[in-house]
């Protein structure tokens, strides 16, 4: 015990890293180890991988056995298991108090949305704090089927779902059915749904989700069929949960 404090007294870019990676839940830790998989196993040199795999087993030896399997080289050398250190503040998933305020929106819509709908969501949106944006197939502007027109801020050339914290798709049967003769937005969608945010979509919208093979209104894994203002209220609670590890 004495040991372990002395070592983490004096070996602070260890103690910081293990803090983190022992806060972490059970499913961002898999998440962790994929990024280590995927970055450590760019690295050409053997060599190279294994120290990195030694230098990790300072921080969590099973942590370190991991990587070293993911990218084909031996395990540590070092076999010493360190004493636990670990703090709910550290982790977003343990957070008491999550919030929508802030986070950015991605529209999807085409001529002939909802226009009623989109301005509905929109001042939810404002409510509630967050951003949104536009995103269609060409800059300028798009017409809603009542007549409206609104500015397009994106392309689907332009932007990522990387970039946004949920998506919605626009109800109106005409939008839709121009987005479904696109693969670009169910690109966009699919990207969105594998990094586990919320997606929400208007009546008609529900098609496009369905085309991209999953379920239209699934509330507890974030995806939100908004057809009234209390379903409204539905996806903006699970854009401020930020991610949705059910649909592990």
């Amino acid at each position: 015990m004495v040991f372990s404090l002395l070592f983490y007294m004096f070996f602070p870019h260890y103690s910081q890293a293990k803090l983190f990676w022992d806060s972490m839940t059970e499913v961002k830790k898999e998440h962790i180890i994929q990024a280590f998989h995927f970055k450590v196993g760019k690295v050409k040199s053997k060599d190279v991988q294994q120290q990195i795999v030694e230098m990790f087993s300072h921080v969590d030896v099973e942590l370190a056995k991991t990587i070293a399997i993911g990218v084909g080289v031996n395990p540590p050398a070092n076999n010493e298991v360190k004493m636990d250190l670990a703090s709910p503040a550290l982790s977003q998933e343990r957070m008491k108090v999550k919030t929508a305020a802030t986070r950015k929106v991605a529209i999807l819509a085409a001529d002939g949305f909802n226009g009623s709908e989109v301005n509905q969501i929109l001042e939810s949106f404002k409510s509630a704090g967050i951003t949104a944006e536009i995103i269609s197939k060409n800059r300028g502007v798009i017409t809603s089927s009542e007549g409206q027109q609104v500015e397009v801020d994106q392309t689907f050339l332009t932007a990522d779902s990387v970039l946004f914290d949920a998506v919605y798709v626009a109800g109106g049967q005409d939008s839709v059915d121009a987005l479904k003769a696109s693969k670009e937005p169910i690109y966009f969608i699919d990207e969105a749904y594998n990094h586990f945010k919320a997606i929400g979509a208007g009546k008609e919208g529900a098609e496009i989700l369905s085309k991209a093979g999953f379920v239209s209104n699934d509330p507890a894994a974030g995806i939100v069929a908004v057809t009234d203002k209390n379903s409204g209220s539905a996806f903006i609670e699970a854009i401020a949960k930020h991610r949705h590890w059910k649909r592990t």
